[in-house]
């Protein structure tokens, strides 16, 4: 047994709380994003004593008592899975939460009631209508519409009840007792109401929220439920991977709401000036690669700039604030740059971050892409940097080749006991 099995025809649907937020004037218009809402949650480390033990009390109640080899693994306790110090078998409390298929929805609305974990909705962007114009004011929240409060319609003609049985053996698999049903029970008596499914009832489930949004979807279009329908808004907190890619773009604003921008999220565009707001911790791979950056302002709480982030864009300086501890490979090659300040929390600076050789990465690159520019300007030419006494892992090749080998560059360690690897 393991707990991804344990709940492994669930996934967790919209069960949130829904916050009214106010829409930015100058905002593009929210029909010109494909969105995706998807929860996210933080365990509370924090707990007083008594939700420690209404958490535990949860746990015994729904999975039953502490039982090694049964509910819980050798050694594991719900006391110490609650309080995130221990497992339940293998993960931890928020690596369940952060699990598509983690806790039941229900478990949710209980620890959320019980202050065992906080979060809610949030707004992906998976994608931009780029007819909707280059210059983009992403906003901070978004509407969406997901389906509550929904009943089982018991008046269901034949063909209905068949295309809730056969959608049920596609998403649960064919009826097999001990497995994806319980003994005596079918899927014709459950999508009907006369019957069960592991004990629960079709309305049980819809009641405590066992269905995701797309089973939601597909009970209501095909006359299987009848639903609320109503449309709140959400904090757009993720720029989904390539949502903006290719869109030529001039211009993009992004709201103090985004905690993380996705793998090429932005890449091969034009933009010209960029700002990270605060609220950004996370840039993933190549996220703004391939655009015409010059001005480029990082918020103070960015931690981690992934591989080839900026890569190929028309930097001249940079400052890396404080909160970064990482920056990924080939991050800012083939850009133009002089000058660099390194924050000083600062641990990984990875391969040829910095390289200056434009031909170390790119034999095919004779030009810039966008501007046509050509030659040495594209190469990093950086004369000093200062390496931090953070910095613990750091290769040779991170400023190697500054002015393509022409430059000399001066490297000061703050920690003199630090070399950079080959």
């Amino acid at each position: 047994t393991t707990w991804n099995n344990l709940f492994a025809s669930i996934k967790v649907s919209s069960t949130g709380d829904f916050t009214e937020k106010e829409v930015e004037e100058d905002a593009t218009e929210a029909s010109c994003f494909t969105t995706e809402l998807n929860a996210k949650y933080t365990h509370n480390a924090n707990m007083t004593s008594e939700e420690l033990q209404t958490c535990v009390n949860y746990l015994t109640e729904h999975e039953g008592p502490e039982e090694e080899g049964n509910n819980v693994d050798v050694g594991e306790t719900y006391q110490a899975f609650c309080d995130g110090t221990g497992t339940l078998w293998g993960s931890s409390f928020q690596e369940i939460l952060d699990l598509d298929e983690g806790f039941p929805p229900f478990y949710i609305t209980y620890y959320k009631e019980h202050n065992i974990i906080s979060g809610g909705e949030e707004i992906t962007i998976s994608n931009y209508d780029e007819t909707c114009g280059s210059d983009v004011v992403i906003p901070s929240s978004l509407p969406y519409t997901p389906i509550k409060n929904a009943t089982l319609n018991t008046n269901m003609t034949s063909e209905e009840l068949q295309l809730c049985v056969n959608y049920l053996t596609n998403e649960w698999g064919a009826e097999e007792e001990g497995n994806n049903v319980d003994v005596g029970e079918t899927y014709q008596t459950f999508c009907n109401g006369n019957g069960t499914n592991w004990g629960d009832t079709f309305q049980e489930k819809l009641d405590n929220n066992w269905f995701d949004q797309e089973q939601l979807t597909y009970f209501q279009e095909h006359n299987i439920i009848n639903a609320q329908i109503s449309t709140n808004r959400y904090p757009v907190t993720t720029i989904g991977e390539f949502s903006f890619s290719l869109k030529q773009l001039l211009s993009v604003t992004i709201p103090n709401s985004v905690t993380t921008i996705s793998n090429y999220a932005f890449s091969h565009n034009d933009i010209e000036t960029l700002v990270i707001p605060n609220s950004v911790t996370t840039i993933e791979q190549s996220a703004f690669f391939d655009n015409v950056i010059s001005n480029l302002t990082l918020g103070n709480s960015v931690t981690t700039i992934g591989d080839t982030v900026f890569r190929g864009n028309l930097l001249t300086s940079v400052t890396i604030p404080n909160s970064v501890t990482t920056i990924g490979q080939d991050a800012f090659v083939y850009n133009g740059l002089t000058s660099v300040i390194l924050g000083n929390n600062l641990t990984t600076i990875g391969e040829n971050a910095f390289n200056g050789s434009l031909q170390s990465f790119c034999t095919s690159c004779i030009t810039h892409e966008k501007t046509g520019i050509t030659g040495s300007s594209l190469n990093n030419s950086i004369s000093n940097v200062v390496i931090p006494s953070s910095v613990t892992s750091m290769p040779c090749n991170a400023f190697s080749n500054q002015g393509n080998g022409s430059i000399d560059i001066q490297i000061t360690y703050t920690n003199p006991s630090f070399t950079c690897s080959n």
